[in-house]
């Protein structure tokens, strides 16, 4: 479970902060692609999951679980299981800051 740790702060947080750097310039509403948001908004929840229960889980366990731990975040998550399953979504760059935000979240317990 020290790997899923390691995974969050040396993957992870890097990640968001590099994604919402990329993002400070553009407009809420401008398209974000659904393969983007879905791997910001689910990666690292697995990581929690397991650090948590020991088990290894599929991304929608995963969603699932973080949508129960952080409410706020449920709607994008929603919508990003909907995604998974086929039904076209539109995300925007809002969704990708909220994801962030998600993912700083789950880093925030491996400190």
């Amino acid at each position: 479970m020290d790997a899923g740790r390691e995974n969050l702060r040396s993957y992870w947080l890097p990640y968001a902060t590099s994604t919402a750097e990329r993002l400070a310039a553009k407009r809420d509403d401008d398209a974000v692609s659904a393969e983007a948001i879905e791997w910001l908004a689910l990666g690292a929840q697995r990581l929690v999951v397991t650090m948590e229960t020991g088990r290894a889980v599929s991304k929608s366990e995963a969603a699932g679980f973080a949508a129960r731990r952080w409410p706020e975040y449920a709607d994008v998550l929603t919508r990003v299981l909907a995604s998974r399953r086929g039904d076209t979504r539109l995300f925007t760059v809002l969704d990708a800051r909220v994801s962030v935000a998600l993912v700083l979240d789950c880093v925030a317990l491996a400190v």
